[in-house]
């Protein structure tokens, strides 16, 4: 009798630590799957609600993440490392140097016809005043034989194209060049155009010269692109050969120099 009540007892307990070890188990699976919802919260019902009354961390497969903390890996300086890549930055970067001549390559693209030709030969004249300008503070600034020679070919070269589409406008549709030809959408003050260049000396003047005209020439590179598809004169179309081949060769020189 006795023994046949001990095998009841201990049946019964067997079966109670069973039971105690299924609810073990589901407790997980449900807890699992509750981090599981919060951590996908990308979709309603009870997946969403769960993230939002998550204020702690969820360890998953060892990494603990806090909620929302994905979200701060962006850095803080992204606006400035994405200037820093945006053409025209370097001459943007310059103290008193606003050339606006990414809206003058946008304005050229709207126009057709005499307006087109009008225009871009205004802006291009305005243009190789601010190179010669710039080019002219290069014998006093450095003794580099490399850009004594680069600044002497862009003021007779730019010299020459000036000139030639002054006299283009007055023979072909009897306009004048601007008043203030150095003057670009933007740039307010001609006496504040070379004034970054203006007090560096030697190295600190050969990098800051170099970077300006690179962006400058790519500048006007951009502008004379557009002339095939937009005019028939032979004058015009030949400039823009000369100048995307010309200004394209100094802009590969000038990349050389700044690797070595």
């Amino acid at each position: 009798m006795k023994r046949r009540y001990f095998g009841l007892l201990l049946a019964t307990l067997l079966m109670a630590l069973a039971l105690a070890a299924c609810g073990d188990n589901s407790a997980t699976v449900s807890s699992a799957g509750t981090a599981g919802a919060s951590s996908s919260g990308n979709s309603g019902g009870s997946g969403g609600s769960n993230v939002a009354n998550n204020s702690g961390s969820t360890n998953m497969s060892g990494m603990n993440m806090t909620p929302g903390a994905n979200m701060t890996t962006m850095p803080a300086n992204t606006q400035a490392v994405e200037a820093a890549g945006t053409p025209g930055a370097a001459m943007g970067n310059m103290p008193g140097m606003t050339m606006g001549m990414g809206d003058e390559v946008k304005k050229l693209q709207g126009l057709n016809g005499k307006d087109f030709e009008v225009a871009f030969m205004q802006d291009m004249i305005a243009h190789h005043q601010q190179a010669t300008m710039l080019s002219q503070l290069v014998p006093s600034n450095t003794k580099r034989p490399e850009l004594l020679k680069l600044s002497t070919n862009i003021i007779s070269s730019q010299t020459k194209e000036i000139n030639d589409m002054s006299d283009w406008l007055v023979k072909w549709f009897d306009v004048k060049p601007a008043a203030n030809p150095q003057l670009l959408t933007g740039q307010n003050d001609t006496s504040s155009l070379d004034s970054p260049l203006k007090n560096l000396k030697d190295a600190q003047f050969d990098e800051a010269y170099v970077k300006m005209m690179l962006d400058h020439h790519q500048q006007a590179v951009d502008m004379a692109k557009l002339l095939p598809g937009k005019t028939k004169r032979p004058e015009l179309l030949g400039l823009g050969e000369n100048i995307v081949k010309t200004q394209g060769a100094e802009i590969e020189q000038m990349k050389n120099w700044q690797k070595t």
